[in-house]
């Protein structure tokens, strides 16, 4: 293997979510690898004609087409146990939704209209998705959280897209001469190289607001690729035999591999495909330990400070994506049992494990990562069940001013109230806080909140005063002070 685990942590702050950067060339017909910076140049396909690749850099391996033997071709990232997944086919570009076990391809039919089609990731359950329209689809790339596919019609003078199942076909952009295409999902915009203007652009998914971002010392500008995270694009210029970088506004153009005959694709890649990524807590395997690392910072922005570990699909911020990724990745059977003997150092609860869930369910990500949840709530849900008793907790912080937390603990599913009084037994404020799941309100997301105002919007006096729960048939009253 070219590739092993770094052993120099990342610290807060850094943005180094890619080192490596593979591409193919059309002229030599190699794939071909080097470090970010252009060094360290390496050949890993010299057998065939390769005309795209795309990374699987969870799973460690690497897609790539061959158009002139029609294979799609599967093998490990540093190009090593080569197998043919699919024969038969004319395929060019190649993009896959990893999570989705998916893999998508454009093919050039010379006596036909062009076609997209999609398969599972080993070659099985080949769908036609658009059949029609299509002359020179050049490059396809996803948004899969969307819904959509994007691809350049390049010899009919278009970028179009359309839902994953091939419906709804859409002209998104016209009167251009597109090549290569990829999309910044978490800002909406994709960018797209015109080979005959020899220029970059940029355009939000809607085709609106077409911006050119380089403009100057392209050829035949081909692929792109996005680091996102990075605040950085590369791209391909065939024309001059270069792969180059710039900022996404186009800013600072420089020259990161020269003297190539003639590069067109592209792919972004880390130093240790399938365990860099995954391994958050650094301990050099994937378990459910790295699930509650990465749970330790979910619903967090990279730039609130987040620990960059924990955003594995580098799209800055901690969220279901990056969670499933990591729980398609732990063995279910394991993971739950030993997950839950940690229960009182989780820091998650049933129910936020519940909403995962249903968040995952709705984006339609991986069934895999999902069934690791599923197992992870049933055993934290009994786990929690068997020592839960319905009780007031005391409120933090106690003194108070102008704001506290009141946990409490349900055994049973039940319609909750919380009522604040004086010490003369007056009713100061009723929070109403709705039909709630058994389980523990004690964190400040869960517990009910007062922000020592009555139920006009003034604040109380300093003193003493009493909370009761209601929950079904519980009550249970305790004290606290606010101080001013």
């Amino acid at each position: 293997m070219l590739f092993t685990l770094s052993a120099v942590p990342l610290t807060l702050g850094e943005t180094v979510p890619y080192q490596s950067i593979y591409y193919v060339d059309d002229d030599t017909r190699k794939i071909q690898w080097a470090n970010v910076d252009g060094t360290n140049i390496k050949d890993l396909v010299t057998d065939g004609y390769p005309a795209d690749i795309a990374l699987d850099v969870l799973g460690g391996k690497m897609y790539y087409t061959d158009d002139i033997r029609g294979l799609i071709y599967r093998a490990d990232v540093d190009g090593s146990n080569v197998e043919d997944i699919l024969t038969d086919v004319a395929p060019r570009s190649i993009a896959l939704d990893v999570l989705g076990s998916k893999m998508y391809w454009t093919e050039w039919h010379f006596e036909s209209d062009d076609k997209i089609r999609r398969a599972n990731l080993d070659g099985s359950n080949v769908e036609d998705l658009v059949t029609a329209g299509l002359d020179g689809v050049w490059n396809i790339a996803l948004d899969v959280s969307g819904g959509k596919m994007y691809w350049t019609n390049r010899w009919r003078n278009k970028i179009q897209r359309a839902n994953l199942d091939g419906s709804n076909v859409e002209d998104i952009i016209t009167n251009v001469h597109p090549a290569g295409i990829a999309l910044d999902v978490a800002n909406g915009k994709m960018y797209y190289t015109d080979w005959l203007s020899a220029n970059i652009q940029r355009a939000n998914f809607d085709g609106s607001h077409i911006q050119a971002i380089v403009l100057r010392g392209l050829r035949e500008p081909a692929g792109i690729i996005l680091d996102v995270a990075g605040d950085k694009m590369y791209w391909a210029d065939a024309g001059s035999g270069k792969i180059q970088r710039a900022n996404l506004d186009g800013s600072n153009v420089i020259d990161i591999i020269t003297d190539l005959r003639a590069p067109v694709r592209l792919a972004l890649g880390t130093t240790s495909p399938g365990l860099w990524d995954l391994d958050v807590n650094q301990d050099s395997s994937i378990t459910y330990i790295d699930i509650i690392a990465l749970a330790m910072y979910y619903g967090v922005s990279v730039d609130a400070g987040v620990n960059l570990r924990a955003d594995v699909n580098k799209d800055g911020r901690v969220d279901i994506k990056d969670l499933i990724v990591v729980a398609r990745a732990v063995d279910a059977a394991a993971a739950a049992p030993a997950l839950v003997q940690q229960r009182n150092r989780l820091p998650f609860t049933a129910q936020e494990v519940a909403a995962w869930i249903r968040d995952a369910k709705y984006q339609q990500l991986s069934v895999r990562g999902i069934a690791v949840l599923e197992h992870v709530l049933e055993a934290l849900t009994r786990s929690e069940m068997s020592s839960v008793k319905t009780a007031l907790l005391a409120n933090y912080p106690n003194p108070f001013n102008p704001e506290t937390w009141i946990p409490y603990q349900l055994a049973t599913p039940a319609d909750v109230t919380l009522t604040i009084s004086a010490v003369d037994g007056q009713v100061v404020r009723t929070l109403g806080l709705g039909h709630q799941a058994a389980g523990v309100y004690q964190r400040r997301s869960r517990a009910a909140y007062w922000d020592g105002r009555n139920a006009v919007g003034e604040s109380v006096a300093s003193g003493v005063y009493f909370y009761t729960l209601t929950a079904g048939d519980f009550t249970a009253t305790r004290k606290l002070l606010i101080r001013k």
